[in-house]
């Protein structure tokens, strides 16, 4: 909290706090008047006028900035008072700013923990707050600091069914999920959830929770995979499958079923190859069969999607980059070629090949945006080449591209320019 310096001997002056304290409350300017109240609650911080000045100065200044400073002050200094949890609950649910609100609440959870005075104001907060965020900061709040209390878990319950915001719902399955695992009503409200839920969001947060809260549940994998395989909506699948790959990652018929369900469902491929190559990146079983995904499937999603697996899990492979480099060459889709080049020049940029290689595909490859790229990533890395001014006065007269002659244009040295 800013504050100005006070000497200490005019700390003991009475005159000193009582001209603070009238700035604090009467400068026009708001960074004098929080600078002052600022000062007052460093420097007397036991005087026992100064918590009444705070609880004003945190309702009455039009000023955001020293509201703000107002409660953090009494957050910090005050703990201890009667009036101070009041004042805060106050501010968390009647101050006209975000910012006020959701510093009040955060005041609130860290140091009123496990409070039961504090619980009212959090539901006040989900229940009446206008701001999204701050709604699912408290409903948060409850689970993390009111965990396993039965009042917490009714009132996220409530939340669960009643509430109208979604996001909100969402963010109580998950605190119910986190809070209560093993609660033997948890999994039959995650199995409700899901089946009949009309908010998708819901449905997929249920379907999170499900992965993790549900493990111990011989009937959950079965649900999972029906839901990822035929749910009408593209979020339940994904959460389905990622709960799958990390959930049941060691069950020896979760790599083959996944397998096979990209085989026989194309328009589910891109969710499933992300799965798999999340769960299971660098592992040997995996690469030929992203290898083939990246070269041969018809969706350019999928080998854009495969491609950078391949980079993610296997950077050490010696043979990841001449299979990127030939990929950059022979895929069919710019979309593939682009996300290869870029993985070359991020990752295998000091690579003693890849420099000729791309000084070839500037002045050689047949789409002009590569042709660029790779202008543009010669100029930017080796500057200080010789050859590179070269090629650039080579492609800024020759390219058939305006794009690519713009750009080796651009790289070319300039009179004045470093």
């Amino acid at each position: 909290m800013a504050s100005l310096k006070i000497d200490p001997i005019r700390r003991n002056d009475p005159a000193t706090l009582a001209k603070l304290r009238d700035q604090a409350i009467s400068a026009e300017d708001p960074l004098l008047r929080g600078l002052a109240l600022g000062t007052i609650a460093k420097v007397w911080p036991g005087d026992p006028g100064i918590l009444s000045l705070l609880l004003d100065r945190a309702v009455a200044d039009q000023d955001t900035v020293v509201r703000l400073m107002a409660v953090e002050a009494i957050a910090s200094g005050w703990r201890d008072d009667r009036a101070a949890l009041p004042a805060l609950a106050d501010r968390a649910v009647a101050d006209g700013d975000d910012q006020v609100r959701h510093t009040a609440l955060r005041a609130i959870t860290e140091g009123w923990r496990d409070d039961p005075a504090a619980l009212p104001v959090l539901a006040a907060v989900v229940t009446t707050d206008q701001n999204p965020s701050t709604r699912q900061a408290a409903c948060a709040a409850v689970a993390n600091s009111w965990r396993g209390g039965p009042a917490s878990r009714t009132w996220l319950t409530e939340q669960v069914r009643a509430a109208e915001d979604p996001d909100l719902r969402s963010a109580a399955v998950q605190a119910i999920s986190t809070g209560w695992p093993h609660e033997t009503t948890t999994l039959p409200l995650l199995h409700e959830l899901i089946g009949n839920d009309p908010h998708v969001t819901v449905r997929r947060a249920a379907t999170q929770a499900l992965g993790t809260t549900g493990r111990e549940d011989p009937a959950t994998l079965s649900l999972l995979r029906a839901l990822a395989v035929d749910d009408q909506q593209p979020s339940v699948r994904d959460a389905a499958m990622q709960a799958i790959a990390a959930g049941w990652r060691n069950d020896p018929s979760t790599l083959p079923w996944l397998h096979q369900q990209a085989a026989d469902n194309p328009s589910l491929q891109p969710l499933l190859l992300n799965a798999i190559a999340d769960s299971w990146r660098g592992k040997p079983v995996n690469l030929p069969w992203l290898r083939e995904h990246a070269a041969g499937d018809k969706n350019v999603a999928v080998r854009r999607a495969a491609v950078q697996a391949i980079v993610a899990g296997w950077p050490d492979d010696q043979a990841t980059l001449p299979w990127l480099q030939e990929r950059v060459v022979n895929d069919a889709h710019f979309d593939v070629r682009s996300v290869a080049l870029k993985a070359i020049i991020a990752n295998w940029r000091n690579h003693s090949s890849t420099l000729p290689w791309l000084y070839d595909r500037a002045v050689n490859d047949p789409h002009r945006d590569v042709r660029r790229m790779a202008v543009e990533a010669i100029a930017s890395y080796w500057p200080d080449d010789p050859a590179t001014t070269l090629l650039a006065w080579d492609r800024a007269d020759n390219d058939e591209d305006p794009t690519v002659r713009n750009a080796a244009a651009n790289a070319l040295p300039r009179p004045g320019r470093a």
